[in-house]
């Protein structure tokens, strides 16, 4: 039986709607609209001044529409108490740190504002996920992402590396979970890490394999060890991360990917001895920050010389050469940013941005152990939940919040449900717990 057909899944009415009364029928039916129309356009990412967005000003909009559902979630409203207390802290600390540092309020603002539109985002996906079921959510959502493509295009050579790659590919893998067939979920995530070496996007080229791995184990361990599993299933899926790493790095130092993605990789090796690092050697300065203001700095907090020389000593003490331009125009170019979410929520909104980043891994690792508990992982799951991790560590925060409001719905909505079916048990017969696609006959 296929992953995705695990469980029943019809997509929930909301509450106090009957479906069998003409005005109830068209109440669900515009409610199915709009959570459609709500989640791609979030999907979509149209950006307006001041970090706001089309899709953020909409979710702002519909509170109403979706915080009922949203507080009967208790992870879902200490998530939201941290990120209120998060802008409150970037605040503080910009005004702390003024005395001796420059500040940007326009960053302030933007940074104050994508994580209100974060929670806000995050909320009415999970209420359009209860609408129209997950899988449809999804649907709608990514088919946001590539309508979005022309409102979010880069000018880097490597277009499918920086442009088209998660757009399509959170679409492709969609669509594949939504057929319920294994082997259609793995050869689009085949077909995809394929596409994605060639054109030297080894990083999640590595992340669709390591989710071809996850489901395919899913479904031996399914077979040789039915019922739910406990954490060895866990450390299993570590050792095959680790593996599915190795067998990539060895195969593109081998020249399978291209001459071009050898030589990176065999330089970065050289320069650091380790891929991670090399490509990463913000790592290195985000380290050295954190360590000289462990509170944080401000989300409009400017770097200073002293601190732009600390970030370049730690850079430095990893094999890197910082005198290259890079750290003073990217890094520090205006406020802060280290290339990393966990790091970047760190430093601009102190102890409350670090407490932010871990709950929303929390949230994650929570919902994807549900999933695998229930033999109910799908390839965009499976994905989402990489791709999160490794946003979580070597990602700018901006540009890691794409996906973030998915993945984090997605973690919700089992907790969701199992409130639903504690509060209101006639209602609860019309939910589940992975609420992905309808099983048939």
């Amino acid at each position: 039986m296929s992953t995705a057909r695990v469980q029943k899944n019809t997509a929930p009415a909301p509450a106090l709607l009957n479906p069998r009364t003409l005005s109830g029928r068209i109440e669900l039916r515009t409610h199915s609209i709009v959570g459609l129309a709500t989640a791609a356009v979030i999907g979509m990412r149209i950006d307006l001044p001041y970090g706001l967005r089309v899709g953020t000003v909409i979710a702002i909009l519909l509170i109403p529409v979706w915080l009922p559902t949203f507080v009967r979630i208790r992870s879902a409203v200490v998530f939201s108490l941290i990120g209120v207390a998060a802008v409150v802290s970037g605040v503080v600390l910009t005004s702390i740190h003024s005395i001796n540092h420059a500040s940007t309020q326009s960053d302030t603002l933007s940074r104050s504002v994508m994580i209100i539109g974060l929670i806000a985002s995050t909320g009415a996906l999970v209420w359009a996920a209860r609408a129209v079921g997950v899988g449809r959510m999804c649907l709608a959502f990514s088919v946001g992402m590539v309508l979005g493509i022309p409102f979010n295009l880069s000018d880097q050579e490597n277009a499918w590396r920086f442009t088209y790659s998660i757009a399509i590919g959170a679409l492709v893998l969609t669509i594949a979970s939504l057929s319920g067939r294994l082997w259609v979920q793995l050869a689009a995530l085949l077909a995809l890490a394929l596409v994605g070496a060639v054109n030297d996007s080894r990083s999640n080229s590595a992340m669709l394999l390591l989710a071809a791995v996850i489901i395919v184990w899913q479904r031996v361990s399914q077979s040789v060890i039915p019922g739910r599993r406990g954490i060895g299933s866990l450390l299993s899926l570590v050792v095959a991360a680790v593996a599915v790493f190795l067998l990539v790095q060895s195969a593109i130092l081998e020249g399978y990917f291209g001459e071009a993605t050898q030589a990176r990789t065999q330089a970065q090796l050289d320069q650091s001895g380790s891929v991670l690092l090399g490509g990463r050697p913000e790592i290195a300065a985000s380290t050295a920050l954190i360590s000289e203001y462990p509170f944080g700095m401000g989300s409009g907090t400017n770097a200073n010389f002293l601190d732009i020389l600390s970030a370049k000593m730690g850079m430095a003490s990893i094999g890197y050469d910082p005198n290259n331009g890079y750290v003073e125009r990217y890094l520090f170019g205006g406020a802060i940013e280290v290339h990393s979410m966990l790091g970047d929520f760190w430093i601009w909104f102190g102890l409350a941005g670090l407490a932010l980043g871990l709950m929303s891994l929390v949230i994650v690792i929570r919902g994807f152990w549900v999933r695998m508990r229930d033999h109910a992982l799908t390839a965009i799951y499976a994905y989402l939940t990489i791709r999160f991790l490794w946003d979580l560590a070597f990602s700018p925060a901006v540009s890691a919040t794409r996906l973030l409001p998915l993945i984090l719905a997605l973690g919700l909505v089992p907790l969701l449900v199992r409130r639903t079916s504690e509060t209101d048990d006639s209602h609860a017969a019309s939910l589940t717990t992975v609420p992905w696609k309808e099983r048939r006959g």
